[in-house]
């Protein structure tokens, strides 16, 4: 820049003109104004330091409470999982050497116990292809068997003696009872039309669906005939048909 005096060059800086001496106004008012930039900066630069200074303190709490929470839902991610193990373990062994199970569901299945062959296929959890395949359309109706004899047994063998049904919740223990009954019976006559079903399945089946009968008619009171009449019924009907068969047999 040059001096309004003289025409001489002048820095910025320079506080008076190095050719003739007289004051540089310019530098001057340069110099106010840095110093008031100065001021501005320190008082920012106190106000975050004092705020950084508060995060400073508890950043490592914040950062442990993070930890333990994210260690938590693992631990508690593994726990949710970790009762399936033991079905996984025996799957795998029961994949990589199936005789002795298929031997077990065929003894449970020549012996009749239908509700035994259905818990064994579900604890050494037998997938539904290769050697297994052919068990598929049997488990589908022994499931439901299963399912059914634990309702009859809750409903007529673990009730406290003194208790009516009138005290039992009717309405909802039929709904379950009907809707099982009906379930069961769908699957086993569907299993029966099954073309792939060999011989002696299409014989456990028979005979599954003849022992269940029996059994509905020992403990309801539900003979062949009245089996066939709920069984053709509209749905809404067969909870209140259930209660007049099972009441009237009282």
């Amino acid at each position: 820049m040059k001096c309004p005096y003289c025409g001489g060059e002048v820095a910025l800086e320079d506080k008076e003109c190095p050719y003739c001496g007289r004051p540089n106004e310019q530098s001057v008012q340069h110099r106010k104004d840095m110093a008031r930039f100065q001021r501005r900066f320190s008082a920012a630069e106190k106000t975050v330091t004092k705020k950084t200074k508060g995060y400073t303190r508890i950043l490592p709490l914040v950062l442990v409470i993070l930890f333990l929470v994210i260690a938590i839902e693992v631990m508690a991610g593994v726990s949710e999982q970790a009762w399936q193990f033991p079905g996984n373990a025996r799957r795998r062994a029961t994949q990589h050497d199936p005789a002795p199970v298929c031997a077990m569901l065929d003894e449970y299945l020549e012996r009749g116990d239908y509700a035994g062959f259905e818990s064994c296929a579900d604890y050494y959890k037998i997938p539904y292809d290769g050697v297994f395949s052919g068990y598929e359309k049997l488990l589908d109706c022994a499931d439901e068997y299963a399912d059914l004899i634990r309702i009859m047994e809750s409903l007529f063998l673990h009730r406290d003696e003194t208790e009516t049904w009138r005290e039992w919740d009717v309405p909802s223990d039929l709904r379950h009872l009907s809707s099982s009954i009906v379930i069961f019976y769908g699957d086993v006559n569907y299993a029966l039309k099954w073309e792939e079903l060999s011989e002696s399945e299409m014989g456990y089946a028979a005979d599954m669906r003849e022992t269940m009968t029996g059994m509905l008619d020992y403990y309801l009171g539900l003979d062949s005939e009245k089996l066939e009449e709920f069984l053709a019924m509209p749905g809404n009907r067969q909870p209140v048909y259930l209660e007049e068969v099972i009441f009237g047999a009282q």
